[in-house]
């Protein structure tokens, strides 16, 4: 998780050494997933534009005000770089592609890691994960894949990433209560129907 205290802040943005490595080891598999994601980065590009990434971030980091919200600007610098790297190239939705599973052997998709998943944080999530028990997997993946392409993307960083909803609106352009309310309102519809189903 990318932190977001002032006085973690005030030591990166200082040139802390050791407050950026620990940044480093907080957020490395955050970015990673998020190239995998969106842009299908495999090794050994990865590690070369992870490096990349991290040297952005840090000389960076001094040019920070600390009026801006800290999350949304290191997903600025990240999202900035991948469109340097990755000019020409369209960004990938989960919805559209897969992904190696178990002994590497077997396809799924990522729609079918959201419809698995049982991972939940606070009330509103908690939903998901009745999903997994009392919503037919057909019905679910059926809702996934007639989403617009924002609102996948916003569950699949909620539900497979695991990110926050601060570093959710950073990566799409909204506002926390936005991508809160996106994912709610798409959660709230699909119970209505299961209700009408029952």
């Amino acid at each position: 998780m990318i932190p977001s205290d002032s006085a973690t802040i005030s030591k990166l943005v200082a040139q802390d050494d050791y407050a950026f490595g620990v940044f480093y080891e907080q957020t490395v598999q955050r970015i990673g997933r998020f190239l995998v994601g969106a842009y299908n980065v495999k090794d050994p590009d990865m590690q070369d534009i992870l490096w990349d990434i991290y040297l952005k971030i840090r000389n960076g980091l001094p040019k920070y005000k600390p009026d801006h919200d800290f999350v949304a600007y290191i997903w600025t610098i990240v999202r900035n770089h991948c469109k340097d790297v990755f000019k020409g190239k369209k960004y990938i939705y989960f919805g559209d592609i897969d992904r190696m599973m178990g002994d590497g052997d077997e396809l799924i998709s990522y729609i079918d890691t959201v419809a698995d998943t049982k991972q939940y944080y606070d009330d509103d999530d908690q939903v998901m994960d009745s999903m997994n028990t009392d919503i037919p997997q057909n019905i679910l993946l059926d809702y996934l894949s007639k989403l617009d392409d924002l609102t996948r993307e916003c569950i699949y960083a909620r539900y497979v990433l695991w990110y926050e909803y601060n570093e959710i609106a950073a990566l799409h352009g909204l506002s926390p209560d936005n991508a809160r309310q996106k994912i709610s309102r798409w959660i709230k519809h699909l119970r209505v129907h299961m209700d009408e189903l029952k």
